[in-house]
């Protein structure tokens, strides 16, 4: 279950806008939100402490104030250090289910790079991360609190289908239905051709189990069959869904070192207009 979803904030407008997103999202999972700043350990100080900090308590009621008022339940926590490490750190201490962060969309004509924040703790975190690009986010009284579909991409290993038992929770908590979906590699095929109708197939097979044990579960389930490059058809497929997010697992790594996502994960954390929740295999 998602019961607690931690949201670090640095006082820009774009995080403050994934903070209020998320709060329509602890809301209508019935869980808890957790607002974080990281003040410069090396502020100047007063009587109270650091004035940084001071100011960053401050920005966090106020917040907190506003969520509360809308019947989310809110913590505030102001923990000086290193943004990454800290971040990391506060969600494996308080138990956190998922980090919510920020990051911006690939441009057309030049990839994109994470704010080094995220990208440091999307690759130190064994916590599932949610990332939304804030510009695409719709947040206001009209938007819905939960997505209404989750998008979960298969590829037939254990790493893909790791996502399954999160994915499921999310969906019971928020009602949402999951679409399972695999992507045939085959170029320019004949869709008449054998080999290609025994994968059509096999893959129709694959993903009917998934569908299965999710509608045994009480859960609303579909699943589709794409053809071409993975990133772009899962980023179409969410597209064409309304208020959905996507679902993957990447290889997590420890240390705090740089580490490169799956090409695909990668791809489409960096360049997806829906948010991407992702699983670090740990």
């Amino acid at each position: 279950m998602i019961e607690n979803i931690l949201v670090p904030l640095d006082g820009s407008d774009q995080s403050e806008r994934i903070g209020r997103w998320a709060g329509g999202m602890a809301k209508g999972l019935g869980a808890s939100l957790t607002l974080l700043a990281v003040p410069s350990p090396n502020s100047k100080t007063n009587g109270e402490g650091t004035v940084q900090a001071q100011e960053s308590r401050d920005y966090l009621g106020r917040l907190a104030d506003k969520l509360a008022g809308t019947g989310i339940e809110t913590r505030v926590e102001v923990r000086p250090g290193k943004p990454a490490q800290t971040i990391v750190a506060t969600a494996e201490e308080l138990e956190t289910d998922m980090i919510a962060v920020a990051t911006r969309r690939a441009s057309s004509l030049a990839r994109s790079v994470l704010g080094s924040v995220t990208d440091q703790v999307l690759h130190n975190t064994t916590v599932p991360v949610m990332i939304a690009n804030p510009d695409a986010l719709i947040v206001s009284e009209q938007s819905p609190d939960v997505p209404s579909t989750l998008i979960v991409p298969l590829d037939g290993s254990p790493l893909s289908e790791k996502v399954i038992a999160l994915t499921e929770s999310f969906a019971q908590a928020s009602g949402a239905e999951i679409s399972y979906a695999r992507i045939m590699q085959r170029a320019f095929t004949n869709p008449n051709d054998p080999v290609v109708r025994e994968l059509q197939a096999d893959c129709e097979r694959y993903l009917e189990e998934f569908v299965s044990r999710s509608e045994s579960a009480g859960l609303k389930a579909k699943y589709r069959i794409m053809s071409g490059i993975p990133a772009a058809e899962i980023m179409k497929a969410a597209d064409e869904e309304k208020n959905a997010i996507i679902v993957m697992s990447t290889h997590g790594r420890t240390g705090f070192r740089r580490a490169v996502l799956g090409s695909v994960c990668d791809t489409v954390v960096r360049s997806a207009r829906t948010p991407v929740l992702v699983l670090p295999a740990g």
